[in-house]
């Protein structure tokens, strides 16, 4: 994990000079969240507009349950946009595996699901998983997956689509808007079904990871600007699962050279530290990659 995020207090990314802030409660308020139902006078799917009155749909859950068994279900979602969208969660998944595996996140089995990495040359994957006593437990393919010394252990996650992943996160936060907001801001579900980027998409994932604290039940919220300044994302998207906070910014509706970017603030969330830790993963490529992941961890034998 980084800890440089604030150095110098600005960064540029695709043009822009990015400011960073922690004052994300001040300047945001809560307008949906994974808890709270969303009432819509609708028979449409919000997404392509299809009736889906006389359908018979299987409702998906508006917060997938690779994040941890939920109640949450889209009722306002047409099986074809639910089949379209399985894509963008095997790339959620695929991404957030080693995450949903140190934060002891189960899914719907109830389960912490075990982590096989990419062969990369080897004759084996390396195997990560947890015993039934809730021990971490490791079968190395190479010693150049765990540093015994510093207690490092990489994770070598398979290919994935990054911004299938921005895309899985984006859907949540359209799912999550009221009736009247969704309406005006509808704009965004282009998105979903556009493969081209432009500068409206602002496809930085902002990770806090939580060391010392578990959040048991899958967590996402949307934010609302309350200011008027041009050049703060209108909307922002929380989703706490295990031992992670990651934040997404939703399409800019006005583009600036200049962008302040609002985090939650660290010491309320992980207790008072010397450093603060937070990563910035960039999910513009729209083509596969792989990714590894390092963790600080402690393995019995």
């Amino acid at each position: 994990m980084k800890n440089s995020f604030f150095e110098g207090n600005f960064y540029e990314y695709k043009g822009y000079t990015v400011f960073p802030r922690l004052n994300l409660e001040e300047s945001y308020e809560s307008i949906g969240n994974s808890k709270k139902k969303v009432q819509r006078s609708t028979l449409n799917c919000i997404y392509c507009g299809n009736l889906i009155k006389n359908e018979k749909v299987n409702y998906a859950h508006l917060i997938p349950e690779l994040f941890g068994k939920n109640k949450t279900h889209n009722e306002y979602e047409c099986n074809s946009c639910n089949k379209l969208s399985s894509k963008w969660e095997t790339s959620l998944g695929t991404f957030t595996l080693p995450l949903r595996i140190i934060g002891k996140v189960k899914n719907k089995k109830g389960k912490i699901p075990k982590f096989k990495s990419r062969l990369d040359g080897f004759n084996e994957s390396t195997i990560i998983y947890y015993d039934e006593r809730g021990v971490l437990k490791v079968k190395l393919a190479t010693l150049n997956d765990f540093d015994k010394d510093k207690g490092k252990l990489k994770f070598r996650v398979g290919s994935h689509n990054p911004y299938h992943v921005y895309k899985a996160f984006l859907k949540v936060a359209l799912s999550l808007m009221q009736e009247e907001v969704l309406e005006k801001e509808k704009w965004m579900i282009d998105y979903l079904f556009n493969e081209n980027i432009d500068d409206k998409i602002f496809p930085i994932l902002y990770l806090i990871y939580m060391d010392t604290k578990i959040i048991k039940e899958p967590y996402f919220e949307l934010l609302r600007y309350k200011g008027g300044l041009s050049n703060h994302p209108k909307f922002i998207l929380l989703a706490c699962f295990g031992k992670s906070m990651i934040q997404i910014i939703l399409p800019l509706s006005k583009i600036k050279k200049k962008i302040v970017i609002h985090l939650p603030r660290f010491m309320e969330i992980i207790g008072t530290r010397k450093i603060y830790n937070v990563e910035k993963i960039d999910l513009e490529n729209n083509l596969n990659e792989r990714r590894d992941w390092i963790f600080d961890v402690s393995i019995k034998a």
